[in-house]
């Protein structure tokens, strides 16, 4: 595990502009393919080992908050959202190592 985080200019591979439309877009993402998120880190988090409980989306008027503070709507990246809790470091450990794996 390495806590460097990766450069920022490999963070956004998309951009979206910052107005209700580029909002919406996000949005209708979050709405059409949040389930299956949700069920990925559901699925990581109770495999190891953790309890999960998803959280409320994030609303569109909050998104549009964040966009302009980032300048870019794409940079919102926690419009679906969730908590992974633990018992152990271990268990937490053995999720983050798998989703490390994720990024290759």
């Amino acid at each position: 595990f390495s806590p460097v985080p990766k450069p920022a200019s490999k963070l956004s591979k998309c951009p979206m502009p910052v107005s209700s439309a580029g909002v919406e877009e996000l949005v209708r993402l979050a709405t059409t393919r949040g389930e299956g998120l949700q069920r990925i880190f559901s699925c990581l988090v109770l495999d190891s080992g953790g309890a999960y409980q998803q959280g409320p989306r994030k609303e569109p008027k909050r998104i549009l908050e964040k966009a302009k503070e980032y300048g870019d709507v794409s940079k919102v990246v926690d419009v679906e959202r969730g908590t992974g809790s633990y018992d152990s470091l271990k268990d937490m450990h053995v999720a983050i190592l798998r989703l490390r794996s994720l990024e290759s």
